[in-house]
């Protein structure tokens, strides 16, 4: 009924008891009477959705999701008289998102050579079954971009340092994998810790490159430590490694050539944006031995 049975399906309808089942299938109109009072199917499939948040509410997020794509059928385990498997075994997939695992599911059916797709495919679209995936990601259970995510855990440290509170849905932030520390090394050390923010002075233009001004809190006993900056020295913004130049007490300046300005956030930074500096490792180092002389 629902052209798609994946994890979402059955950790909804699938460890329901009697009642919930006709609860689930009718949207919520009776826990009895099921046939007589069938829904609309994207209430049907929004149904299951919410059935799989309320459970998934109940039992936490720590949840192993593991499917197993074998003998793929068109029809559901709970027919009496299913038709034959229509697809040839594709493979397990395991994932602690449901919403990921079953539209990953969902594009192996697509993308299989097998030509028995071909039924697996029209069942999912007349009964328009990835709409519980799509319900199910409005609900927050999970994101179906499985293959271009990344996510991450901020600590009370981090949102107090940096400017990772302010983020908005759909803001960019810069990407950059860690080097190999077994070849040359060039530019300065950028460890991705947060020092602490700073604030947009200006932002000038000059012939095709950009002048951008940054005011950060002034602390001298931090400064002694390393925190600050010096002219033609290192600094980090936005997790990106750049020249010093102006240094002033409180303020720097550095100069943005295209190519980091179109490939990083730097092209959506403007007076008054608040971003985040990470001061050179090396400069911190040395002032804290030159405590020891």
């Amino acid at each position: 009924m629902g052209g798609f049975g994946g994890a979402l399906k059955n950790i909804s309808i699938g460890i329901a008891s009697s009642a919930g089942k006709a609860w689930i299938h009718t949207a919520g109109k009776t826990k009895t009477d099921l046939w007589n009072n069938l829904p609309e199917q994207d209430q049907f499939l929004e149904s299951m959705a919410e059935g799989a948040k309320a459970v998934t509410t109940h039992c936490g997020e720590n949840i192993l999701y593991i499917s197993v794509m074998n003998r793929l059928s068109v029809d559901c385990d709970c027919d009496s008289n299913p038709e034959e498997p229509k697809m040839a075994d594709i493979g397990m997939l395991a994932s602690l998102d449901p919403v990921a695992l079953d539209k990953a599911c969902v594009d192996l059916v697509y993308a299989s050579p097998d030509p028995g797709r071909v039924h697996l495919i029209e069942r999912m679209e007349s009964r328009h079954g990835i709409h519980i995936v799509e319900h199910a990601e409005a609900l927050g259970m999970g994101n179906q971009r499985y293959e271009d995510t990344y996510t991450v855990t901020a600590i009370k440290e981090t949102l107090e340092r940096s400017n990772l509170g302010n983020l908005k849905v759909g803001d960019k932030v810069n990407l950059e994998r860690s080097m190999l520390m077994n070849g040359r090394l060039d530019g300065h050390i950028v460890q991705g810790h947060v020092d602490q923010t700073a604030v947009c002075a200006e932002v000038k233009e000059a012939d095709g490159s950009w002048y951008y001004t940054f005011e950060y809190a002034f602390d001298k006993e931090m400064a002694r430590q390393g925190y600050m900056t010096v002219e033609k020295g290192s600094v980090c913004v936005n997790g990106v490694s750049l020249t010093v130049c102006n240094s002033q007490q409180n303020s720097f300046q550095v100069a943005i050539i295209p190519y980091p300005h179109d490939n990083t956030n730097f092209c959506q930074i403007e007076k008054g944006t608040v971003v985040n500096l990470e001061f050179d490792i090396v400069g911190k180092y040395i002032s804290k031995m030159m405590q020891f002389k």
